[in-house]
């Protein structure tokens, strides 16, 4: 009797077994079966936020699902990211994550912050990516990093940077050291603040993403030297990069993506960056983003997973570098 009942109990769990790799495919394709949550670690209207509106809207028309965006801001973006983190790993709750949350404030922040991203969290897509310029009062009365640079040797000391965040004042040390100009730092609260007294003269110099940018730079208020790194971009072709005026090893930009907490299964997170990368890649939407003043790459969840891996390197290295400098 034992014999037998035991015989059954390993048939049956033979069947379970030979069952469970259709299973999983199926759980996919079946993916999603009921809303989905994205978690936006900052307050509405901002730049992350309103990328993940767009994307929201695109899912839910093509799945046909709901996909609700979700903000908890806080602690410089932890505590929403952090809640994605705790989520159950099956697809149905992502996070939001950006250049600060995944690759800067961790270095910055260290334990405290109490999350590791790089293993806590599973990359899926890239929303956008935001190149940052370097802009000068008119008051200032330069039109280059070339004239930037001699008239800040020309009169060292005088020279004044803005800043409200933290990514600004890595920019402003790591420009410094580079170029071997001295620039002081200005804190302000926010970039309204800043940007006035920018305008106004009071302050020299700022870093900020190109859509903050744009309305002073049309207005003529303010003076767009550089996009703060290797590259040009595409939204700004005719705009040199840090690397066309001589100035290296600087790469100080914006980005916002989509993640997963770890142990999320790779077949869900492929269908999310296979869907995903068709929302971005609409035409209507790259004109929006366009207008946002960002860039789109459809890279897939490797690409991606490699990228945020390089970035937190770059920074990590950046921020050791510029502990020293005032």
């Amino acid at each position: 009797m034992i014999s037998r009942l035991l015989r059954h109990i390993v048939a049956a769990g033979a069947a379970v077994a030979l069952s469970l790799p259709l299973i999983a495919p199926a759980a996919a394709q079946d993916y999603p079966n009921k809303p989905v949550r994205i978690i936006v670690p900052f307050a509405a209207g901002g730049g992350t936020d309103i990328f993940a509106r767009i994307w929201s809207e695109g899912m839910g028309k093509a799945l046909g699902q709901r996909f609700i965006v979700e903000n908890q801001p806080g602690a410089a973006g932890a505590i929403g990211t952090k809640a994605g983190i705790a989520a159950e790993p099956d697809g149905y709750t992502v996070v939001a994550g950006t250049a600060s949350t995944i690759a800067i404030n961790p270095h910055v922040m260290g334990a405290e912050i109490g999350y590791q991203p790089l293993t806590d969290l599973k990359p899926v897509a890239l929303f956008a990516y935001t190149p940052w310029i370097l802009v000068a009062s008119a008051k200032l009365g330069v039109n280059s990093i070339e004239e930037l640079i001699a008239y800040g040797k020309e009169h060292p000391g005088e020279l004044t940077w803005g800043g409200w965040t933290s990514t600004g004042e890595i920019a402003r040390k790591l420009f410094s050291l580079r170029t071997g100009i001295e620039i002081q730092q200005v804190p302000y609260d926010g970039a309204v603040a800043a940007m006035n007294d920018l305008v106004a003269g009071r302050t020299a110099l700022a870093t900020l993403d190109y859509t903050s940018a744009r309305p002073f730079v049309e207005s003529g208020d303010v003076k767009a030297l550089a996009v703060t790194g290797a590259n040009r971009t595409d939204l700004l072709p005719d705009l040199p990069s840090f690397g066309d005026s001589g100035v290296k090893d600087v790469d100080v930009n914006s980005w916002a993506g989509l993640f997963a907490p770890a142990g999320t299964p790779d077949d869900i997170v492929a269908k999310l960056n296979e869907e995903t990368n068709k929302v971005f890649s609409d035409p209507e939407v790259r004109a929006r983003l366009a207008d946002l003043g960002a860039d789109v790459y459809t890279w897939s969840p490797e690409e991606w997973e490699k990228f945020v891996a390089d970035q937190s390197e770059l920074w990590k290295k950046a921020i050791e570098e510029v502990s020293s400098v005032k």
